[in-house]
């Protein structure tokens, strides 16, 4: 295609202003998409792992602090009762608790070790010991109910201790990454290693013989990668090691919450790092000629061959694990693209379309196989077993009385409709003259299907205790994300004949729909609004529809590391709703002028790198202003029109995530680190009108690592 010409005026900044005027290709773009009781035994969960001495210090108190929270989540003070709304960046110390809801999660960062635990939904935590005595750090948090994703880094002394408690466990780590689910029914506990290994002990109350003193009897077993351990209080196996078993993708991704799955996917790139580095350490360990890495482990390298299948399991868990997490739309493939860009192997990005398999059998020790077969049969349920049988027992007599109630309910309405039916014949053929009654029975004779009467007004009578109350409003559409005060339609379904109430707002279902005008509020966050189905029979359950409260913004980060002496900047648009389309953006990075330098290549900017602007009708530029003590470097993209053209329709990004520019930049100072900065942004409609503007007054950083 020809050459176009690109005119953009661009802000005073400053005593300086700029103008860009400058010639481009236009390039025809390849299509892109933009992209959750009782306690007999006692699990000890530690990872193996060298430690170093640390001067010991006067014992101090520590902290954690929320660094993300969504939905309803709450937090009690040590000794209080209060609940109070957990925000961003609250401090949480010895003693407090924590608390998610349905839909709800929360992130805590340790402060002085950056360890992170990722609450999913219906979770309750509480940190028992935060506390530093001597030089040893020790972290202690209780989890009672609901899935988390740990990760925590190698702590430095052997003083040091990280433990996560649960009903069933308690988890002693020395760094590393692991998912914990606990059933608050039956405090059964899956746990999964994802790096690290982690060594399980049960501890059970016994005897050595009649007559003698009670004792602690423990089991130990070591839970590699891609193996996962199921313990509940009825666990007593006389070796450990049979409870431990390749993971199941399937269970894990059903009992995980979407935020811990996201956690998960986050962490793979360091995940597979420590996976790397564990592997050349069994390498070694084989050609040493140790055959079993650890007593307590279920694992045994016979042969290379064996060795090496078990560490294709170790990568083998990532992909499928991903794979079942997207099947069950606990997590998308965006986030899947996210985690790639920061994997620097082609070989180890994750892939979709290629699922490598896991190997159940791989490396398994013949004595723990052999265990297995021999392991006794599993112990008669205890009385909170019982007792959950006994609630499934109550609510399928209840349900059986609910459908007897209705199929009576049935014919009680029918027998009154055809009564009312009869009546209003009656009292309309007592209104007729002869001639018309005999046409009307004439009909009637003719037409051995009744005309359809109007069903009887409902009773107001409170005493019908046999009415069913309408189930709750079915969602047909709704945005996930609004802009601030945005006007929104919501349309929930209904049964025929009911209402709906939204908020405080009722309207009447027709055609089996009511559709409502909301407006949400200008405080960003989670907005949520409640609707119930309501009847002669009653009002239902409630339904809760979140909406996302966002802004729009354009983001400045670093992609990668330095190669080739250079390094890789990347503009994003995010929260471009469907009612923000726009034409063209301009948009100015600063950075010091001895660190950085833009080289315009020759054939100018690459016409199929997935950026906004990289389709026909479109064109960018790209261009490096040198200024006294830092350079600026000035985008500028729009879509055009040629002479006879069709019109070309603006961007509508519909909230997507989405790459404004990829900027490679030289290296030109040995400095290990700087600061880029993004000092304006403007996006504007088809008409010149502003869509979205970043002021210089809002100038945002980003560190950029050079070495």
């Amino acid at each position: 295609m020809g050459s176009i010409s690109i005119s953009m005026v661009l802000i005073h900044r400053k005593e300086r202003s700029f103008a860009v005027r400058h010639e481009t290709e236009a390039h025809q773009r390849k299509g892109r998409r933009t992209v959750s009781w009782a306690v007999t035994g006692t699990m000890v969960l530690s990872l193996l792992s060298s430690a170093f001495a640390e001067p010991a210090s006067a014992k101090s108190v520590r902290s954690a602090v929320v660094v993300e929270v969504s939905g309803d989540v709450t937090y009690t003070k040590s000794g209080g009762s209060r609940s109070n709304t957990v925000y961003q960046d609250l401090t949480l110390n010895q003693g407090d608790t924590i608390s998610t809801g349905p839909g709800a999660s929360a992130v805590l960062r340790i402060v002085d070790r950056n360890d992170e635990l990722t609450i999913g939904e219906n979770a309750e935590v509480y940190i028992s010991e935060l506390m530093e005595d001597g030089g040893a750090k020790k972290s202690k948090v209780k989890a009672w109910a609901g899935s988390m994703w740990s990760k925590v880094k190698s702590l430095v002394s052997s003083e040091d201790e990280f433990e996560v408690e649960t009903p069933t466990a308690v988890m002693g780590v020395r760094g590393t990454q692991f998912f914990i689910y606990t059933n608050p029914l039956t405090g059964r506990t899956t746990m999964l290693v994802a790096a690290g290994v982690v060594r399980a002990t049960t501890v059970t109350s016994g005897t050595s013989g009649p007559g003698e003193s009670s004792l602690q009897l423990t089991n130990t077993a070591a839970v590699y990668p891609a193996q996962q351990i199921n313990l509940d209080t009825r666990t007593q196996a006389p070796d450990l090691r049979t409870r431990v078993e390749y993971a199941d993708m399937n269970q894990i991704v059903n009992q995980a919450s979407p935020k811990v799955m996201e956690a998960f996917v986050k962490n793979i790139p360091d995940i597979q790092r420590e996976l790397d580095e564990m592997k050349q350490k069994l390498q070694q360990q084989f050609e040493q000629g140790l055959q079993k890495p650890d007593e307590f482990a279920i694992l045994k390298f016979l042969s290379e061959d064996d060795l090496a299948k078990v560490m294709n399991n170790f990568d083998a868990a990532i992909p499928n694990l991903v794979k079942a997490a997207i099947d069950e739309k606990k997590i998308d493939r965006k986030m899947v693209d996210q985690a790639n860009q920061n994997i620097e192997d082609p070989l180890k990005k994750i892939d979709l379309n290629k699922i490598p398999l896991l190997d159940k059998n791989a490396g398994i020790d013949p004595e723990v196989e052999k265990a297995k077969r021999e392991q006794p049969p599993a112990p008669p349920k205890t009385g909170e077993d019982n007792l959950l049988q006994a609630n499934k027992d109550k609510l399928s007599s209840l349900l059986n009385r609910l459908e007897e109630d209705k199929k009576r309910i049935k014919e009680a309405n029918d027998a009154a409709k055809a009564a009312a039916n009869k009546q209003a014949e009656d009292a309309l053929l007592s209104r007729m003259t002869d001639e018309a009654r005999k046409n009307f029975e004439q009909t009637q004779q003719n037409n051995p299907n009744p005309a359809p009467t109007p069903a009887p007004a409902p009773s107001n009578s409170s005493g019908d205790s046999g009415n069913t109350p309408p189930g709750a409003p079915v969602v047909k559409s709704a945005p996930r994300k609004a802009l601030k005060n945005q006007s929104v339609t919501v349309v929930l379904t209904a049964e025929a004949g009911s209402k709906i109430k939204l908020n405080n707002e009722t309207k009447d279902v027709v055609n089996g729909e009511a559709a409502f005008t909301v407006t949400v509020p200008s405080t960003l966050g989670v907005y949520r609004l409640h609707a119930v189905t309501i009847n002669s029979a009653g009002t239902s359950a409630d339904k809760e529809i979140a909406i996302e409260v966002v802004e729009p913004k354009v983001t400045l980060s670093q992609v990668g590391v330095k190669e080739n002496n250079q390094i890789m900047l990347k503009l994003e648009m995010e929260n471009f709703l469907e009612a923000l389309p726009f034409y063209a953006v301009q948009a100015h990075v600063a950075y010091n002028k001895a660190d950085l330098n833009y080289e315009a290549p020759d054939a100018g900017l690459p016409s199929d790198d997935g950026t906004i602007f990289d389709g026909a009708n479109s064109a960018e530029t790209l261009t490096q202003e040198v200024g006294t003590t830092e350079k600026q470097l000035i985008f500028a993209g729009t879509r055009y029109e040629t002479p006879g053209s069709s019109p070309v329709p603006p961007i509508n990004l519909k909230g997507e995530t989405a790459t404004l520019l990829f900027a490679p930049l030289t290296v030109t100072t040995s400095a290990a680190s700087t600061q880029v900065k993004l000092m304006y942004v403007k996006v504007l409609d088809k008409d010149g009108r502003t869509v979205y503007e970043l002021p210089v007054s809002a100038t945002a950083s980003a560190a950029v690592t050079l070495n």
